[in-house]
């Protein structure tokens, strides 16, 4: 059964890498317009590696080689395998879309090894100039601040992608009659 699963593992991601390669090229005039601030699209390793650091790093590895685009993200989650993960793709000079971020302590951890993946690049003399970003579940921290303060949470804006669920704008108002 094994073999199985590694057949449909590799055929997904040919498949999603196809997809993503023309999701990149849409995007590539928006990239190239920002100096690539947007313009971005992302694939994320398997989620059976979220525990494992060292395949985690081949398979991010070969993930960007087999894209071979300037504008792909690859997702790795912010487990604590995955903070090592993100340092080392960082000193390759990966991009990385640090995923499952549901606390400040994560983010911290992850943008921690993201500084050293910098300044290992930095040290070895290589261009610090690697793109990363941090997808943070803010819903989740709302609603876990608004349950401590007592705080009502709206939100005003959702982005306009019908894929993207995330809220852009939210308003924060005290309790009523506090």
């Amino acid at each position: 059964m094994r073999g199985v699963w590694s057949v449909l593992r590799r055929h997904f991601f040919k498949f999603a890498l196809r997809d993503l390669k023309q999701a990149a090229d849409l995007f590539r005039p928006i990239f190239a317009k920002s100096d690539g601030a947007n313009g971005w699209v992302s694939l994320e390793v398997s989620p059976l590696l979220a525990n494992d650091s060292a395949n985690t790093n081949k398979a991010a590895a070969r993930l960007h080689a087999d894209a071979a685009y300037p504008n792909l993200f690859v997702k790795i989650p912010g487990t604590l395998e995955g903070i090592a993960s993100i340092e080392q793709s960082i000193f390759d000079g990966i991009p990385i879309n640090v995923t499952l971020l549901f606390s400040r302590e994560h983010y911290v951890n992850a943008a921690e090894s993201y500084l050293r993946g910098i300044e290992r690049r930095i040290a070895g003399g290589l261009d610090p100039k690697v793109r990363s970003v941090a997808s943070l579940f803010i819903s989740r921290w709302m609603l876990r601040y608004a349950r401590k303060s007592h705080l009502n949470f709206k939100i005003v804006s959702v982005s306009p992608w019908p894929w993207e669920l995330t809220p852009r704008i939210v308003n924060c108002s005290p309790p009523r009659g506090g």
